[in-house]
């Protein structure tokens, strides 16, 4: 097992609701033993700060390139922790594979990328691991309908996104992700939405879709007309998982991937219960090489490659305690990677995706170790915190703590919705974790930069929250420095 590498990432509040400290380590690489064959296993622990991300091929839906490429932009964007092969995608086109929907190397799987979904999607619930921003990982089977809203109001689903349906009642949604045109007939009508607003709809042509389009298909029996020119768009999903308890929970994941099949739910063997995989290679007994990812009990990621067969490979992370797992892709598709470890396994051939855990926290901290130190100033005093003060996006953001303590507020947080409550002097103020709009004194009023659970510490941004408290924030660029009073 490689050497971990600990860093602490303090949880707390300065009402004392959250108190004990979380060890979080950098992703630890290790080997098993599955019906006989080597495994090569990754465990990351998942806390606030670290999420899971799809990355693209040359930021398309339809292209392909060495994973190498695709890693290297997710880890120059965040500190990256691991990667693994992703979903299902075309690999055996012909030539330059640059004709949709057939001689391209387009992705099969559901994809959904900062909260938006971009490929497949529809009413069949399928195996799906998905990220929540604040450092949870989920897995079930679930169904993703891709929804549109027409001024405001839900109007129609479409029958999947960035997919192509032939059949003469489907609805369909093409996004920006899709870098090929688009054969639609002179039979269907179609809408051009530019930057959210209807801009075009006439008979269907062939189309090239630019940065900020989109461009929704009607086959000649759809069930709905097209939206009128000027009419406001905007785009949903209707996430339905199996587990209905879960729902809250699928409702905030912002990045997922549905692939397959699925090995264990619910902490049990379910390898033999994937009716809707049917190639020979996904069937519970056939032996194949093959990336899997996985939920522990504990909330650990667990991800891994092996030759196996889906069942005996299901058995072993039952063993272990997975609460659920499911193949990914496999074949010459197969890749494992840790910045410590490198490449355990290489993929054999260009990739259409790849799975990402990063630390946001981490790269926010490394960033700010290699810029000049941010001093905060508060009524005459230099104010010392564990957590550093950064700026994002323009807006300078603290730890909680500096808050209740250094402008002697109350605070209280609700774990359950995710809010957090300050008060002083009969002005009480609530931010949720993540929404771009706070309220004081039950009025709503909008953030520069929503508070965020960042490795485990709650950053809210100063100039707001001290400001709602009557103090007054001043910044000296010159010497990078925050002075509060108040």
């Amino acid at each position: 097992m490689i050497k971990k590498i600990c860093f602490i990432l303090s949880v707390f509040l300065a009402s004392g609701l959250f108190s004990a400290n979380t060890i979080a380590d950098e992703a630890s690489a290790d080997s098993a033993t599955v019906g006989g064959n080597s495994a090569n296993i990754v465990y990351v622990d998942m806390v606030p700060g670290r999420v899971g991300e799809v990355g693209l091929a040359n930021n398309s839906v339809v292209s392909d390139e060495a994973a190498g490429n695709i890693v290297s932009r997710q880890g120059n964007s965040y500190h990256l922790l691991v990667s693994v092969n992703g979903g299902y995608f075309n690999s055996y086109y012909s030539g330059s594979g640059d004709v949709y929907p057939d001689n391209c190397p387009r992705i099969y799987s559901t994809v959904i990328t900062n909260n938006e979904l971009i490929n497949g999607g529809g009413n069949t619930q399928l195996p799906t691991i998905g990220f929540t921003q604040d450092g949870e990982a989920i897995m079930d089977q679930v169904s993703f309908v891709p929804l549109v809203y027409v001024n405001g109001e839900e109007s129609f689903s479409t029958w999947g996104v960035n997919s192509f349906f032939t059949d003469p009642s489907a609805i369909m949604h093409f996004t920006d992700e899709m870098t090929l045109t688009v054969p639609l007939t002179s039979e269907s009508k179609m809408a051009v939405v530019t930057n959210g607003v209807v801009t075009e709809v006439c008979e269907g042509r062939s189309i090239n879709l630019s940065a900020g389009m989109d461009v929704l298909a009607f086959n000649p029996s759809a069930y709905k007309a097209p939206p009128s020119v000027g009419d406001k768009i905007t785009f949903g999903t209707r996430r339905t998982p199996g587990r209905s308890e879960d729902q809250d929970t699928w409702n905030r994941v912002v990045n997922a991937v549905s692939v397959g099949p699925m090995l264990v739910n619910n902490g049990v063997n379910v390898s033999r219960d994937n009716p809707t995989f049917t190639e020979t290679n996904q069937q519970p007994d056939t032996v194949t090489l093959k990336a899997f990812i996985g939920v522990m009990k504990d909330g650990r990621l667990i991800l891994g490659t092996v030759t196996a067969s889906n069942y005996t490979l299901a058995e072993y992370l039952v063993g272990i305690g997975a609460q659920g797992a499911m193949s990914l892709d496999g074949g010459a598709s197969t890749m494992l990677y840790t910045p410590a470890n490198g490449y355990i396994r290489s993929a054999g051939r260009k990739l259409a995706n790849v799975i990402s855990i990063i630390d946001k926290y981490a790269s926010v901290q490394e960033a700010a170790s290699a810029a000049e130190k941010i001093t905060l100033m508060i009524n005459g005093e230099e104010y010392a915190s564990e957590a550093e003060p950064y700026i994002e996006n323009g807006v300078t953001m603290v730890p909680l703590r500096v808050i209740s303590e250094a402008l002697d507020a109350d605070v209280g947080y609700n774990a359950e919705t995710k809010t957090v409550e300050i008060a002083k002097d009969g002005t009480d103020v609530s931010l949720v974790i993540g929404s771009g709009t706070a309220e004081i004194n039950g009025e709503s009023v909008s953030l520069q930069s929503s508070a965020v659970i960042s490795g485990g510490r709650t950053m809210v941004p100063l100039r707001f929250a001290a400001e709602a408290l009557g103090a007054d924030v001043d910044w000296d660029g010159t010497s990078k420095t925050v002075y509060v009073n108040g």
